[in-house]
């Protein structure tokens, strides 16, 4: 059976040569190119959870320019080198592992993302700031989302883009956790003209549902995340729960909605409306950075 014995990182702190092996890693680009001498080569990135290598193909390049796409599981027997100072593998063969041996795997260490101990970091930062909402509906809204079985989970592995920013596993979380730090930042400067609790929970529920909008391992789209999208599922999920909360404020529940809605600011970037509050327009500005 296929195993996962290496990391990216362990590989590039050897930093020498190393006996041929056989490993698992997440094809993550795969390209064609020729050499000063007029050969063709590959041209690969192999990650997985600490981070990712450059990788060759100098030998039997049409057999395996077809063998994997981006974004694949695949074996590969390489040695380590160092170029210019540089790790990098010499794949001398490689394959894509089948639908059957995918599910042996734990494929959360097989793509790129936080580590354990970032990921704590960012929940400490994420709950400092949640812990300072002091409104009783917004503290009961918050806590439906963090004390949901299995939200934490999920929502640590969800990446925030698919390629723009935080595109890896726990960048949903890590872009969250920076997102409250500016948010508190700018509260204490504007004082009482703004509605701190609205800005911190608007800051975590912003780009929540993106735990719905991409697939785990890919990064591609879902049929929610593509046909929806994740503005209108999470306006849908404010909604439904805070009808779900017993006497929760409506006029509270449409402002925390335009927060969600008005995020994006223009509707060629996917907002309906554009920001019609202080707390919106904050939010949307904090969000660029």
């Amino acid at each position: 059976m296929a195993q996962k014995r290496r990391t990216v990182r362990s590989l590039k702190q050897h930093r020498g040569s190393e006996a041929e092996f056989v490993d698992l890693f997440r094809l993550g680009a795969l390209s064609s190119a020729v050499s000063s001498r007029g050969d063709r080569y590959l041209r690969l990135t192999l990650e997985d959870r600490t981070g990712s290598i450059e990788a060759f193909v100098w030998q039997d390049v049409e057999l395996y320019e077809g063998a994997a796409a981006p974004g694949d599981i695949v074996e590969v027997r390489a040695r380590l080198r160092t170029h210019r100072d540089r790790p990098q593998l010499h794949v001398a063969w490689l394959r894509r592992l089948d639908e059957a041996e995918l599910q042996e795997l734990d494929l959360s260490e097989l793509r790129p993302g936080l580590d354990r101990d970032a990921l704590d970091a960012c929940w400490k930062r994420v709950e400092g700031a949640l812990g300072e909402i002091a409104d009783p509906n917004l503290r009961r809204l918050v806590a439906s989302y963090l004390e949901e079985p299995g939200f934490r989970e999920t929502f640590e592995e969800a990446r925030a883009a698919k390629s723009m920013h935080h595109a890896y596993a726990g960048g949903l979380l890590e872009h969250t956790a920076t997102l409250l730090d500016l948010a508190r930042a700018v509260a204490t400067v504007y004082g009482d003209r703004l509605n701190r609790d609205l800005l911190l929970t608007g800051a975590f529920l912003h780009d929540v549902a993106k735990i719905r909008e991409f697939e785990d391992v890919t990064g591609e789209y879902t049929n929610a995340g593509r046909l929806v999208g994740h503005i209108a599922l999470g306006v849908t999920e404010i909604d439904r729960r805070t009808r779900e909360l017993p006497g929760f404020p409506e006029d509270l529940r449409l402002h925390l909605m335009h927060l969600v809605l008005a995020h994006h600011e223009r509707a060629e970037w996917g907002s309906p409306v554009k920001p019609q509050t202080l707390e919106a327009l904050v939010l949307h500005h904090l969000d660029l950075l």
